[in-house]
């Protein structure tokens, strides 16, 4: 196994935990509701697995960040609870902030951690090849 599959798998691994406890939870408490963000996650998670067996690290590597994104803001939910939103009281006014989910932003950061020279990598070489493109 690649150093490259090795830091795209350790955040997989986080969701993946995160995900087999979500549901667990709900097959065994009845009480929550089980949501479409909820199977929307299992689902999009199924084709960053299938990109990892398949060795497209460069795709998975993108694709991981966009879906720890999503479930950041609370777009897909990878954790029992759905996190309502904050705000701000500045006298009268209320500012309504938007929800964030901070487990996933966790995995999130390590991800970025791990990741992110990967990531500057894969934005200088689409910048060459558009380069290479027009000259």
């Amino acid at each position: 196994m690649t150093k490259a599959q090795i830091r795209i798998l350790i955040p997989l691994v986080c969701i993946a935990a995160l995900l087999v406890y979500t549901f667990c939870v709900h097959f065994t408490d009845h009480s929550l509701e089980t949501l479409i963000r909820h199977y929307l996650a299992l689902g999009l998670f199924v084709p960053l697995v299938r990109g990892f067996i398949k060795k497209q690290i460069r795709l998975t590597v993108i694709y991981t960040g966009l879906y720890l994104l999503l479930a950041t803001f609370n777009l897909l939910v990878i954790t029992p609870t759905i996190n309502h939103g904050f705000w701000i009281k500045i006298g009268s006014v209320t500012i309504d902030l938007p929800s964030f989910n901070g487990r996933a932003f966790g995995v999130l950061a390590l991800y970025l951690m791990l990741n992110f020279d990967a990531l500057i990598d894969f934005y200088l070489d689409y910048k060459e090849s558009r380069k290479q493109k027009k000259g």
